[in-house]
């Protein structure tokens, strides 16, 4: 196998840019040796991203899953727990499989597609081909099953067997994961007009308005009343909505990618050459839709369609509807909740939750975001928890990824001394720029005008998108 490595690396068209180089197999001690008697290496200090975590959103629930994994096991293992330690057997065993989840495929390999590589592409025939169990379909499918279960189910399991406290813990916080879709009219609410307007007092500091188009926040800044210093005034900057007609927070997009979008991070990220054009994108076989005609592309806000408010005033519930030709021919959800939960005890906390529903599965290119773009965003400053270190999106290396990032817990966004953090539970990966489920830019910086998005889903690798509801 050696050997046959060697001989293909030989055989390489890129060696022929490399007319003197010679092909060996070694050891990395002596790498490093050689190293150790050259010129010294140039230290690099900036952010290194991995270029190919675009694959991180092709399974959602699986990203959700395994950053609870992890979030619990460190809370275990901070709390001094008595059994989160090596020497437990079933910890251990734990923690040695999750580490399958650093693997950067996700599902097999295009070739695995057989005959339908460049055929079959619209809904119709896609959902046709898998009501019929065609073999090459159902192996792909066996492979995302198979991925979910060597990092998420099989490690859980090890702690099941032996009965570890950590695995209950797990299984509340995946059952926590599970979509709720509310029932009309939903419990201790109160419908308010669509058509927009400012509620005042949520949470009994939050005055709060929205896009009576898109649902989004377009207005956030506490109420003068929970500013008041005790003498009757109040600042007027603490009272500064952080929030715009075109600074809107919590907007949820659906997005669909064309020839184009692929051709543009292909002529980045690959070598001239080096092909695997298959492996990055889509052919030219998806690029008719059902009606025979090119696909168009688009970055789509849901419609909203209700809006209600707490009994309380604690929270606010927005409902979102997706063009249907989005939702039949593509693969957008049918419609979207967003709960926006203001804090009562904790002036200035809101959560937000957002469950998709009714998500259409389909093999045409796609990915969805919920973005973020305070007033400011192109002069304030930004930083992203790397690892639980800060690090700004302008401090990255020319040619890692610029555009999408991992990040631990969120980033934080600050200006003129006010800081705001927007953090992610279950969706880990951040993009700068506009949204586009790839790593570029490359080598400009980022435009940070954009704010950030989160990555809810993605499918631009010639695999097959799940039916899923994601929350």
């Amino acid at each position: 196998e050696v050997l046959k490595n060697v001989a293909s690396v030989k055989s390489h068209p890129l060696m022929a840019r490399f007319p003197k180089a010679r092909v060996i197999t070694s050891t990395f001690e002596n790498v490093s040796a050689v190293w150790a008697d050259e010129a010294q290496l140039p230290v690099v200090t900036q952010e290194l991203a991995d270029t190919w975590i675009w694959g991180t959103g092709s399974d959602p629930v699986k990203v959700a899953q395994m950053r609870a994994m992890h979030r619990l096991r460190t809370a275990c293992e901070d709390a001094h727990e008595p059994r989160c330690v090596f020497s437990d057997p079933a910890y251990f065993n734990f923690s040695r499989q999750i580490q399958k989840n650093l693997e950067h495929t996700w599902g097999v390999s295009v070739t695995h597609y057989g005959n339908l590589q460049n055929s079959n592409w619209t809904n119709a025939e896609f959902h046709a081909d898998l009501e019929e169990k065609n073999t090459d379909l159902e192996y792909m499918v066996q492979s995302w099953i198979e991925q979910r279960n060597y990092g998420v189910n099989f490690p859980l399991e090890a702690l099941k067997a032996k009965a570890h406290p950590l695995a209950a813990k797990i299984d509340a916080e995946f059952a926590a994961m599970k979509p709720k879709v509310p029932s009309m009219p939903p419990a201790g609410m109160k419908p308010v007009p669509v058509t927009g307007g400012i509620l005042t007092g949520l949470g009994g500091w939050a005055d709060v308005g929205f896009d009576s188009k898109t649902g989004a926040i377009t207005h956030l800044a506490r109420s003068k009343a929970s500013v008041d210093d005790g003498t009757g005034s109040s600042s007027s900057s603490s009272k500064a909505s952080i929030a715009g007609p075109n600074n809107p927070l919590l907007l949820v997009r659906y997005q669909v990618l064309v020839e184009s979008d692929f051709d543009a991070w292909r002529s980045e990220y690959i070598l001239p050459g080096a092909g695997g054009f298959n492996e990055y994108g889509k052919p030219e076989g998806f690029m008719t839709g059902a009606d025979g005609k090119p696909i168009q592309g688009c970055l789509a806000a849901g419609t909203l369609t209700d809006a209600f408010v707490a009994d309380d005033k604690t929270s606010l519930l927005l409902g979102l509807r997706f063009d249907e030709k989005l939702h039949t021919e593509f693969g957008a959800p049918s419609s979207a909740w967003m709960q926006v939960n203001f804090n009562p005890e904790q002036a200035g906390e809101v959560t937000a939750s957002l469950t998709l529903v009714n998500k259409t599965a389909t093999r045409l290119p796609e990915s969805a975001w919920v973005t973020n773009t305070p007033i400011g965003s192109a002069e304030g400053n930004w930083s992203m928890d790397k690892l639980g270190g800060a690090v700004s999106p302008l401090d990255v290396a020319v040619g890692a990824s610029r555009g999408l990032h991992n990040i631990l817990t969120g980033v934080n966004f600050t200006k003129a001394g006010d800081t705001v953090f927007f953090g992610s539970s279950d969706a880990g990966v951040v993009r700068w720029d506009t949204p586009l489920p790839f790593p570029t830019p490359l080598h400009r910086q980022p435009d940070l005008s954009f704010g950030q998005s989160w990555m809810l889903f993605n499918n631009v690798r010639l695999s097959l998108s799940l039916s899923l509801s994601l929350s």
